[in-house]
């Protein structure tokens, strides 16, 4: 029996192998077919390897730029709204069951039975927060639900571009042959030469329009950065690819696709020139390295020519134009230079360049570039832009004459005793080396970067060793470099950031191994000049993107391509599998800047909402021209949706930055409105033409100001006093008095309460010490204390004083404070006869007491502002106040608020008009008040000429009244 069952057992196991045979070959043929699968759609893939390349960074470029239209970020607003609603309601219930539980057993409690509610009324959520997020988007779209452009200069371009497809012109009317803009600069307008940006966009809309029938010219105009900054990533890749590989291409696009200090400028509707600055550097550096790199003179020339059109262009979409034209220059005049140094005889020289050599096709591609650059900015600045030839040869010099002013941009105070704007433009603001590491993508990139600057010279070289030596001691270099960044003088820290690259350089060419030098110049140059570019002002630090995409992603395919070499050499690996792994390292470096760029773009959303769009439209209908003041930032708002007059915006602001400012902080409204008719009649020119007259700055302030309330007769009579011709007098007059004023409309919005600092700086500029400024801040101690007491008055302990002073102290922080807001807005409840504030005011309304409690103890502001019990606006100083502010009480719907402020504030034009209403105000009307999705008040007045105008008559006629009633 044993014998049968073993013989049995044995006899099944011989029939069970082949089945194991056969299940083997089975697994092995079907690998092999998914093998074969897998390297046939490889094969093909491959076969299409560029376009795939390039479509990828293409459809990320509009993935991510396209997010504005669909304002994603409401759908995680509405959710934690309606989240919130349901666990206010959920703490409510438990707050009246269990009102003595701990607050971390309530908190968890209220999560508890919120993830109840959840789950059993998901569905109901899910539609509520839906419906809450249609609200939000549509609160940022107009009637058609095209989403409002981004942020505010891209409202100048889109009016310009609606005006080019209404009228075939960017201004609105014509006169004597020239276009104006006739909504900018007040009254006076503006003369408007054609402008290619806007034109460019104007021919979007028609091209749009034929695929979009209907489509609005700001529908086309959102489109337009999406559209040229995806077409950017085509010459990055390129450029990049010819240095560091399909890879380096391929990552360089990314970059440029991607990188978040370009992105937020250029996402949709974000439709300023900033695409251009991504594009056009790019394409015409991809171009000119083309040209060099040509064997052939006529192929080189042709490219070189190319380049420089796209020059030609860049220079009339951009005023900076110059730095890609000065970096180009300058990398090839030192390529040239290199080439020249290292023949060391004339023979070898002209040897060398008769033969057809690099030095040959850089020299031609070089010359023709700078020839062809001049023709086509004299053709495109005379025929395009309607300049004289004489005019347009001005710019042939700005690359040497637009750097040297580069550092003046800020400049206060040194011309005359006028504050300059540029001060407090927060684009212009200087940045440390830090923080433009910080937007170049943090100390990696910033590493990465420079680095490559090193490794790109042995491009398609065969010195892969090389690569990771130069590479590591550059990178270690490069770090203590950046360890000793904030001790370092910024050309110190450019020159050592691109030390290893020529030292690299030097290095290799004494061995006399082939480099790639013209490359390295290029990105060296590229990289320091945008660099720097970046710290005088961080408005160009999107300058950075097209130069670091393309030098990190040259030197990391360089470095991939080293690697994947090396480890087929030393590790006997496939160079397949070598370049799978690196490749795989590298990419993972993009992960967290994909990411970020998807959280700037999900959270681009236009400054411009329903709030703003619905109030210009009010000012709009009330009359068919006007004039709307208001501080700049929104100039080009107003006349891009209001279509009327703006006195000053964005790009034209002067003198008036002054007048508008002091409107604001005025707190006599006849003074006011007085400077708002002057503004009103012939904006600024009626104080410049009078400081033309009296030849004194400050004289000529003086008398405008003394006689601005007076009536025109009286005005004319201390215009002449100061010194004016009679002839004179009647000019001024005509441009500060006038008769036939237009409507005029006031704006005072919540953003201006963050602003104060700046509009009320300029407001209480303090021109006596802009002109002892002005005299004295280059004058020796001697000399400069001499003019302080001749020409101002001062005795010898304060000129002494004052001089140091004006020696050691800029002059807009000398010559005026920055009066401001102190505190948020407080919500106040009433109790009996004490109102009391969350910001830690408290008044008794019986007494007519105010307090404040601070560390120092409890005591008064320095005064209360408010309105009485008839409506009159009241103010109420205290002595030895304990803070040096005051503070406003004020109602709004219902409800009692207040804030602290500068004293200078407390009565101004913009407290009475924001806080509390206008209520009290004789010549400002309220116009309309509207909110914005923030809730931020919006409110618009019109000013009562007829009121103003006859105020004498007016006062005389309620002093007859009176008279009469005592009789």
């Amino acid at each position: 029996m044993a014998k049968k069952k073993k013989t049995h057992s044995h006899t099944e196991h011989e029939k069970e192998e082949p089945k194991e045979e056969n299940k083997t070959t089975t697994i092995k043929e079907t690998a092999g077919k998914a093998w074969q699968t897998i390297t046939k759609a490889w094969n093909r893939a491959t076969s299409y390897r560029l376009i795939i390349l390039i479509a990828i960074p293409m459809l990320l470029s509009i993935f991510l730029r396209a997010q504005p239209l669909y304002l994603p970020i409401t759908d995680d607003w509405a959710q934690r709204n309606v989240e919130s609603y349901y666990k206010n309601q959920i703490s409510q219930q438990i707050n009246q069951l269990y009102p003595n539980l701990p607050d971390a057993n309530k908190n968890a409690l209220i999560e508890s039975e919120f993830i109840k509610v959840k789950q059993q009324q998901a569905q109901e959520i899910q539609q509520q927060a839906k419906d809450l997020s249609k609200e939000f988007k549509s609160r940022f779209q107009d009637e058609s639900g095209q989403t409002y452009l981004l942020a505010i200069d891209p409202y100048l371009f889109y009016r310009h571009a609606r005006n080019y497809v209404r009228y075939g012109r960017p201004g609105e009317v014509v006169v004597d042959g020239v276009v104006y803009d006739a909504l900018r600069n007040g009254r006076l307008m503006r003369a408007q030469p054609p402008t290619f940006h806007p034109w460019v966009m104007s021919k979007l809309h028609k091209v749009i329009s034929i695929f979009k029938p209907g489509i609005s010219v700001m529908g086309s105009v959102f489109y337009f950065p999406i559209i040229v900054c995806t077409l950017a990533v085509i010459p990055a890749f390129f450029l990049a690819r010819k240095i560091g590989g399909d890879f380096g291409g391929f990552v360089a696009a990314v970059i440029t696709a991607i990188h978040p200090a370009v992105l937020g400028r250029t996402a949709g509707g974000f439709s300023d020139t900033d695409s251009y600055n991504l594009f056009l550097p790019l394409l015409i550096t991809w171009l000119f390295v083309e040209a060099i790199d040509r064997k052939d003179v006529k192929k080189s020339a042709l490219l070189a020519g190319v380049s420089a059109f796209f020059v030609g262009i860049y220079q009339l979409a951009w005023g900076g134009w110059w730095y890609v034209y000065d970096f180009i220059l300058a990398a090839a005049i030192g390529y040239l230079i290199i080439l020249t140094i290292n023949k060391r005889s004339w023979k070898k020289l002209k040897d060398e360049f008769k033969k057809g050599s690099t030095l040959k096709s850089i020299t031609v591609a070089t010359g023709v570039f700078i020839a062809a650059t001049n023709i086509f900015i004299l053709l495109f600045r005379t025929m395009y832009s309607g300049n004289t030839f004489a005019y347009s040869l001005q710019y042939l010099v700005h690359f040497i004459t637009q750097p040297l002013g580069f550092t003046q941009y800020k400049a206060v105070a040194v011309k005359d005793i006028w504050p300059n704007v540029l001060t407090t433009v927060a684009e212009l603001n200087l940045a440390s080396a830090d923080k433009v590491m910080k937007q170049m993508g943090g100390n990696l990139f910033y590493l990465l970067t420079a680095t490559s600057l090193a490794v790109v010279i042995f491009a398609r070289g065969k010195e892969h060793g090389k690569v990771f030596k130069y590479g590591l001691a550059s990178a270690a270099w490069i770090l203590l470099v950046m360890w000793m960044r904030n001790h370092l003088h910024w050309m110190l820290l450019l020159a050592f950031t691109v030390l290893p690259a020529f030292a690299v350089l030097v290095l290799e060419s004494r061995e006399n191994v082939k480099t790639e030098a013209k490359y390295m110049l290029i990105l060296a140059v590229w990289f320091a000049a945008t660099f720097y570019a970046a710290m005088r002002g961080i408005r160009f630090s999107a300058l950075i993107v097209p130069g670091l995409s393309v030098a990190l992603g040259s030197g990391l395919g360089v470095m991939y391509n080293a690697a994947a070499n090396q480890m087929e050499k030393s590790l006997e690996l496939k160079k397949s599998i070598g370049k799978i792994v690196m490749g795989a390292l590298i990419l993972f470096l993009l992960v967290n800047p994909i990411r970020g760029a998807y959280n700037t773009a999900k959270t681009e959303i236009p400054s411009m909402n329903d709030g703003w769009y619905n109030l210009l439209q009010d000012i709009k209908k009330d009359d068919t021209d006007g004039i709307i003041t208001s501080w700049w930032d929104f100039g080009h708002w107003f006349t891009a949706i209001a279509e009327r007059r703006v006195t000053f915006d964005g790009g034209n602001q002067g003198r008036r930055i002054h007048w508008v400012g002091k409107t604001l902080l005025e707190n006599d409204e006849e003074e006011a409105v007085a400077i708002l008719r002057m503004l009103n009649c012939g904006q600024d020119t009626g104080p410049n033409l009078a400081e033309k007259y009296l030849g004194d700055q400050l004289k000529a302030y003086n008398t405008i100001i003394d006689n601005l309330k007076k009536s025109r007769e009286e005005a004319k009579i201390g215009y002449i006093e100061s010194g004016m011709t009679e002839e004179q007098a009647e000019k001024v007059l005509n441009l500060t008095h006038c008769t036939d004023m237009l409507p005029q409309y006031y704006i005072a919005s919540d953003d201006m309460i963050g602003k104060s600092g700046v509009w009320a700086h300029f407001g209480i500029w303090n021109f006596t010490r802009g002109a002892m400024w002005h005299d004295v801040h280059d004058e020796s101690i001697a000399e400069g204390i001499k003019i302080l007491k001749e020409k101002y008055g001062l005795d010898d302990s304060t000129a002494e004083q004052y001089y140091y002073e004006i020696s050691t102290t800029d002059a807009d922080k000398w010559v005026s404070p920055w009066p401001s807001y102190a505190s948020s807005i407080g919500r106040c409840n009433i109790q009996d006869k004490e109102i009391i504030c969350n910001n830690g005011l408290k008044v008794n309304t019986e007494k007519g007491t105010a307090e404040v409690s601070t560390q120092q103890g409890t005591g008064s502001p320095v005064s209360l502002v408010y309105l009485d019990g008839e409506g009159v606006f009241r103010e109420k100083t205290f002595k030895k106040p304990i803070i040096p502010y005051s503070a406003a009480l004020f109602s709004k719907e219902g409800r009692t608020y207040s804030i602290f402020m500068h004293p200078k504030l407390a009565k101004s034009m913009f407290t009475r008009m924001f806080f509390f209403e206008g209520k009290g105000l004789k010549y400002f009307t309220p116009l309309s008040h509207r909110k914005q999705v923030t809730g931020g008040d919006l409110y618009a007045y019109k000013v009562d000429w007829e009121k103003y105008l006859n105020r004498g008559l007016a006062e005389e006629s309620q002093t007859a009244r009176e008279d009469e009633q005592k009789e």
